[in-house]
Formats: C-alpha cells, sequence, structure tokens
C-alpha cells in the first residue's frame, strides 16, 4: 500500500516538499556556485604565479633561439596539474601548442600574457602565451566537494520525506482514502443516484463537505438537464459556422494563391511563378530527354506608346499581347510577364525548329494587331529571342541569358523580328 493515497493528499505533500527541495536546491547550488569560482580563482592564481615564475627564462630561450631550453620549460608549465594546453605564438606569427591534440571546447579558464626581452636598451616583443585549463582539472578538483553536498542535501531531504510521509498518512491520508473511492463511484449519468457517505460519526470538515457535494449534485443534475438540449443546438450552430468558414477561407486561400502567382494587370503569370514553373520543367526535360524551349518577348517602342497614349493606352497594349500570346501558344505552354513590356513563354517538349515556327505565328498575329483606344488605334510589334535547353549543364539563369541575347540581338537588327542563340 502506498504511504500516501492518490491526489489531494499526495499535492499537499509534494507541494511542503518543493519549498523545502526548492530551498536545499538553493543552498546547495549557491554552495556549489561558490566553491566553483573559488576555484577558479585558486587556478587563476596559479597560472599568474606560473607566469611570473617561467617569465624570464621563456623570454631568454626565444631570445637566443634555444630551442632545447625552450622545450624543457615548456615540458616544465605542462607538469603544473592546473595547465592544460600551451600555446606560443611567436612575433612572426609561428604557433607551438601542447598538447597537439587538445581539444578546445574544454578549456574553461585562459590566461594569457606577453614575453619581452630588453635589449641595447629598446625593449623587444617576442611572443604570446596563453594558459588554459581544462573543464576536467576544474571537475576533478570540484568533484569530491560536490559529492559532500549532494549527499547532504539527499540525507536531510530523504528523513524529511519519510517524516512528513508519516504524519500525512495517519491524520489525512486514511480519510481521503475513503473521499477517493467514494467519490470516484459517481459518474454524469447517476448523478440523480448519487449521494456522498463518508462514514463520519461526529460533524467536521468533512461532514460538512458531504452535504455541500451532495447538494452540488443535485443541483448539477438539474442543470445538465436544461442544457443538454441547449448544448445540441449550440453544436449544431457551430458545426454550420465551421462549414462556412471552412469554406470561406478555402476560397480566400485560392485567391491568395492566384495573386501571388498571377500578374494583376495581364492575368498571365509573374516572374515568381514563371521562375518556379521553369526550373520544374528544366528538371522534367532532364529526367526524360525531352527537348524545352524558351521565348523572350519585348513590346518594341514601348515608351512611345505610353508616352503618346498614356498609361492607361499601355496597359491596353499590354493586356492586348497577353491574351494575343495566349491565343497562339498551346495550353501547356507558359506564359508569363516579367516585367514592364517584358514577356516570356515557356514550350515543353518543343525543339527550336517547333519554337521559331510557333514564334512566327505569334509575330504575324501581333503584326495583324491594333488596339482600338480613345477614338484611335494603337499598332504595336515586339522583337522575340529564342534560345533552346542544352540538357544536364544548362542552368534557368544561362537559359534565360541566352533568350535574352537573342532579344537583344533582335532589338539591335531592326526590331520585329525573331532572333535564336543556340
Amino acid at each position: 500500500m502506498n504511504i500516501l493515497p492518490r491526489r489531494l493528499a499526495r499535492q499537499i505533500f509534494r507541494r511542503i516538499l518543493v519549498v523545502y527541495a526548492c530551498i536545499t536546491v538553493a543552498i546547495t547550488l549557491l554552495q556549489m556556485a561558490a566553491e566553483f569560482f573559488d576555484t577558479r580563482a585558486l587556478i587563476h592564481q596559479e597560472l599568474l604565479r606560473i607566469e611570473r615564475i617561467f617569465t624570464p627564462p621563456l623570454a631568454g630561450a626565444l631570445w637566443e633561439l634555444n630551442h632545447s631550453q625552450m622545450e624543457a620549460i615548456q615540458k616544465g608549465i605542462m607538469d603544473f596539474p592546473s595547465v592544460s594546453v600551451m600555446t606560443v605564438e611567436d612575433a612572426f606569427g609561428h604557433r607551438t601548442r601542447l598538447p597537439d591534440d587538445a581539444f578546445s571546447p574544454n578549456i574553461i579558464i585562459a590566461h594569457e600574457f606577453k614575453l619581452f626581452y630588453s635589449f641595447a636598451g629598446e625593449t623587444k616583443f617576442l611572443a604570446t602565451v596563453k594558459l588554459e585549463t581544462g573543464k576536467d582539472v576544474v571537475i576533478d578538483r570540484l568533484a569530491l566537494r560536490y559529492q559532500l553536498h549532494f549527499l547532504a542535501a539527499l540525507v536531510k531531504s530523504a528523513v524529511l520525506t519519510l517524516l512528513f510521509s508519516l504524519v500525512f498518512r495517519r491524520s489525512l491520508g486514511k480519510p481521503l482514502e475513503h473521499l477517493i473511492a467514494t467519490a470516484g463511484a459517481i459518474s454524469i449519468s447517476s448523478l440523480d443516484r448519487s449521494r456522498l457517505d463518508l462514514g463520519q460519526t461526529k460533524e467536521n470538515e468533512l461532514t460538512d463537505l458531504e452535504t455541500t457535494f451532495s447538494t452540488m449534485l443535485r443541483t448539477l443534475d438539474s442543470e445538465r438537464r436544461e442544457h443538454e438540449s441547449e448544448l445540441l443546438r449550440i453544436n449544431s450552430a457551430l458545426e454550420e459556422q465551421v462549414r462556412e468558414r471552412t469554406s470561406e477561407l478555402e476560397s480566400a486561400n485560392s485567391a491568395l494563391r492566384s495573386l501571388a502567382s498571377t500578374d494583376p494587370l495581364t492575368k498571365v503569370a509573374n516572374r515568381r511563378s514563371f521562375t518556379e514553373r521553369t526550373v520544374s520543367e528544366m528538371e522534367r526535360s532532364r529526367r526524360n530527354g525531352r527537348p524545352l524551349s524558351l521565348l523572350m518577348l519585348d513590346l518594341d517602342f514601348f515608351k512611345k506608346v505610353n508616352d503618346t497614349w498614356g498609361h492607361a493606352g499601355g496597359d491596353a497594349v499590354l493586356c492586348d499581347f497577353a491574351r494575343t500570346t495566349e491565343s497562339v501558344v498551346r495550353t501547356t505552354d507558359i506564359v508569363a510577364r516579367l516585367g514592364g513590356e517584358e514577356f516570356a513563354v515557356l514550350l515543353p517538349d518543343t525543339g527550336i525548329e517547333g519554337a521559331e515556327i510557333l514564334a512566327r505565328r505569334l509575330l504575324d498575329s501581333v503584326r495583324a494587331r491594333s488596339v482600338a483606344y480613345n477614338g484611335g488605334e494603337i499598332v504595336y510589334t515586339v522583337s522575340i529571342g529564342l534560345a533552346a535547353f542544352g540538357g544536364a549543364e544548362d542552368s534557368y539563369d544561362t537559359l534565360l541569358d541566352r533568350a535574352d541575347s537573342g532579344l537583344y540581338l533582335a532589338k539591335k537588327n531592326g526590331r520585329d523580328r525573331i532572333e535564336t542563340v543556340l
């Protein structure tokens, strides 16, 4: 049998022990922290003494370039228990580190000093010496002290736990066991039949609990009956609201996805969407070896259109060009506006010959178009640069650069034409 019953008695007991444990832990941690900082300070003092003792011979050995003496001094310093790693870096940047396999993250104390040598009235800088103490050195010194602190705390906690357990068992544990057993038999469906009987023969806090609890059971049973129908109605209404909100959220998400991937003016793909889909088509082309071509398109003298007809007229031209392009290409092709008057068309499963045929058809369609605007007709043309995907060594940027170079040639050679860059 447990010394204490579950739940309430154990919670009260734990709270008392937690307070004591917190105080004990705090005191123990303070003691351990004090021990740690005292040990660090002692080790640092040892490193300072090593500096005072070995500075003259180290400086002399470095000045005289006496390697054997230098190695002997370093070995003597490394024999000190407080020194885990010794690093000497001379004025020329040459570094000596003992031991060679020292692992720096384990270092928790470091002391650095510089070596100088006076010669002919001048002070010469020779080297920087760094003495480091590893975590294992500090832990070794603290281990016994920490163990004693832990042992004392554990003994005190164990004795206090046992004493409190006996007291709680006698004065509170047994009555609470009976309370738990009685209350555990009560269920929501049996509220109208349930009564709490703790078997008390004298009036005390537990008999008051019996009366209060029985009254509460009757009240709960009455309120349960009243609220069941209301809860059913509310649940039905909430489910309907959830369905409506879910539908609205799905519609909003769909609209957001469309806005994120579509140019708001022309309703074709934007640069971000075009880049993602182009990279995906390039990967597919690498896998299955199918051809892939790219058209870069730029409306000729578009600034003149804007200057003559205004930006609204320019927008009308952009939209007309987007619709014209969509009417020429296949449904599997990808039309996008990259910015301003610059467009791109990606042609999956299409080689150079097929792409040139489509580009000529688009060029002819644009030549035959005019945009009715503000009582006039806006006539425009387009220049086209064409490039084909080169396979495994090709990338999005290189493919785009070649098509862009073709577009530049088309502009340079008179506009309203197609130029292919292989």
